[in-house]
């Protein structure tokens, strides 16, 4: 993987600070300096950018979810390419992750547990009825 230091640029971008990583790249808090604004940057870095059906499905992770408009899912604002990274620029939600939960709390109590599975549930449901579809990494608990 790529590690990106705060403060490095990155085409429009000032980074400001890892948020996570998974298979398919790293998240990165960075701000727009062209429009001013606080935004998460997916990177796939260039150790898997040669794989092509590994960059087939992380442009179309970002694809499917630029055509949803729900509350749970962030917006994509645009996929942009440098010389050796693919990105995907998305909206920026502060909030909690599952695992810092856990990780603080310890064991869940099942009625939270439960509240978490029926959330997921009834969002997955939505985007099958609408006839979309997208990467469970991409959920922000999951970073």
């Amino acid at each position: 993987m790529i590690t990106l230091k705060p403060g490095e640029k990155l085409l429009h971008f000032r980074i400001m600070k890892k948020l996570g990583q998974g298979g398919m790249g790293e998240v990165y808090l960075a701000e727009d300096l062209k429009l001013g604004r606080t935004i998460a940057l997916k990177v796939l870095p260039w150790q898997i950018r040669n794989d092509q059906k590994a960059r087939q499905r992380f442009f179309q992770e970002a694809r499917s979810a630029s055509k949803l408009n729900h509350p749970n899912i962030v917006t994509i604002h645009s996929i942009e390419e440098t010389s050796d990274l693919d990105l995907i620029v998305m909206e920026h939600v502060e909030g909690e992750t599952l695992s810092s939960i856990i990780h603080r709390d310890g064991v869940l109590e099942i009625s939270a547990i439960s509240n978490f599975g029926q959330q997921l549930q009834k969002h997955y449901l939505q985007l099958i009825a609408q006839g979309s579809f997208i990467a469970i990494s991409s959920l922000p608990i999951f970073w």
